[in-house]
């Protein structure tokens, strides 16, 4: 699993509207010249979608970047190369599954000492199920809670003294 916080998507969002109004009106023919207002926000877009997992997306603006250096580049091709750069965020993100999990129960995902590290010493073997019993807590699914038969036995095999 990987943690990020929703404000990440929230920037891209903020940054997407941002880039999209300043091509709304504007004379698809002229060239951009040496800089456009827009390069900054669209590294930020780059470097949110690198946070947060969605790589095609972040080749996408850096292929917008390399075009903005280019004297010749028209704000039409700009206007169409950010489009492009929207459908493709939505198009990875559609692919990903985000949860909402509350902070207090993410800081218990993949903890392997989530029973404290003197059960953890005395009951090395079920290290595994501990830690997939505290994931399924985490993610909301605790009537799915088994132990499997391999920790079943490891805990008849142990004694807690």
């Amino acid at each position: 699993m990987q943690k990020f916080a929703a404000d990440k998507l929230l920037r891209i969002a903020r940054y997407l509207a941002i880039v999209g109004t300043k091509f709304e009106n504007v004379n698809r023919k002229e060239e951009i010249g040496e800089s456009s207002g827009s390069i900054k926000q669209v590294e930020s877009i780059r470097d949110t979608c690198v946070e947060i997992g969605l790589g095609i997306s972040a080749k996408c603006a850096n292929d917008i970047l390399k075009s903005a250096k280019k004297k010749s580049t028209t704000y039409g091709t700009m206007a169409d190369l950010f489009g492009h750069l929207e459908r493709t965020i939505l198009w990875e993100m559609e692919d990903k599954l985000f949860m909402l999990i509350p902070p207090e129960r993410a800081e218990l995902f993949n903890k392997p000492e989530l029973l404290g590290q003197d059960v953890l010493d005395k009951l090395p073997a079920l290290q595994f199920d501990i830690v997939e019993a505290g994931n399924c807590y985490v993610l909301g699914a605790r009537n799915r809670l088994r132990i499997s038969s391999d920790a079943s036995y490891g805990i008849r095999s142990s004694r807690v003294r």
